[in-house]
């Protein structure tokens, strides 16, 4: 089986919304099914997806995420 290689140009193409960390679950919960949805169209490789979706956090979810990330070692 030959491994794909994907870039993260690629991903960027996929079209998934940035997420800027709003309150409204509703809001999480869709950013949430496009970036899961990206993923399964372009079989990335799971040690990939956590990096590539957090390119995606901006403003209030970046600073979680430079916060909690760090803590487990993303």
């Amino acid at each position: 089986m030959v491994a794909l290689t994907f870039t993260f140009h690629e991903f960027q193409a996929c079209g998934s919304p940035k997420f800027f960390g709003k309150k409204e679950s509703i809001t999480s919960r869709f950013w949430l099914v496009d970036v899961v949805n990206a993923f399964r169209t372009s079989s990335y490789p799971d040690g990939s997806k956590v990096r590539l979706a957090s390119y995606l956090l901006k403003d209030r979810a970046q600073d979680w995420w430079e916060e909690v990330g760090h803590a487990l070692g993303g």
